[in-house]
């Protein structure tokens, strides 16, 4: 599982069938969630504008990311 950390938002990030973004809150000692089943699909219906800037780069870098881990 490829994971991004946006300290923005305090959150890991990561694709579920490489284009469903899931986040899962970093834990208190910063840690990441290494279960991707405890991760949830981001709503993007209500997210606020400046919310939905950083999760479409957290999105662009992991496909990305996912892209080149596929070649």
């Amino acid at each position: 599982m490829i994971t991004f950390i946006s300290e923005k938002h305090g959150s890991s990030y990561t694709l579920w069938r490489d284009c469903v973004l899931l986040q899962h809150p970093l834990y208190s000692d910063g840690s990441v969630e290494t279960n991707e089943d405890a991760y949830c699909e981001v709503e993007w219906e209500f997210l606020e504008d400046d919310e939905i800037i950083e999760c479409e780069r957290v999105l662009g870098i992991l496909k990305a990311q996912f892209k080149a881990s596929a070649q």
